[in-house]
């Protein structure tokens, strides 16, 4: 389990020995690893902002998504593998700025599909069969999976 953090790693479920460790590659005060998702052999996280594959066997990076965000990230969402794309929450540090749901490609990290919405201080993400969910205030976004 992973809860975030400024260092994302593996240990061994048996001894607890850890296997890999990986740092953010930015300011180490700013940028921090979202939750891990994983999904058969391939392992998400964000790093800030950025949506990232890792290999699960060394933490190495394999791709990195795409985003258009200026600045350093505060926010370290969730990276949500549904369907052929990887989906996060985009909140950069500009508050004025609107906030966006992002989908990139599951094979490379490329951006499918962007969806803007308000910026708010709630945010969810699910998925379900052929749908991703976004919560924001009291809204519920249901959107197509690619």
């Amino acid at each position: 389990m992973y809860l975030g953090g400024y260092t994302l790693e593996a240990v061994r479920i048996a001894d607890g020995e850890r296997i890999w460790s990986v740092k953010p590659h930015g300011d180490l005060y700013r940028e921090r690893w979202g939750p891990v998702t994983v999904s058969g052999n391939r392992l998400y996280a964000t790093e800030g902002i950025y949506p990232r594959r890792l290999d699960p066997r060394d933490g190495s990076q394999l791709w990195s998504g795409y985003s258009e965000s200026a600045g350093t990230a505060l926010y370290a969402g969730r990276a949500l593998p549904q369907g052929h794309a990887v989906w996060s929450i985009d909140k950069s540090v500009v508050a004025t700025d609107p906030m966006e749901l992002d989908a990139a490609k599951a094979v490379d990290g490329g951006r499918l599909w962007r969806y803007e919405f308000p910026r708010t201080d709630y945010t969810r993400l699910a998925a379900d069969g052929n749908r991703v969910f976004l919560m924001h205030d009291s809204k519920v976004v249901a959107l197509t999976t690619f």
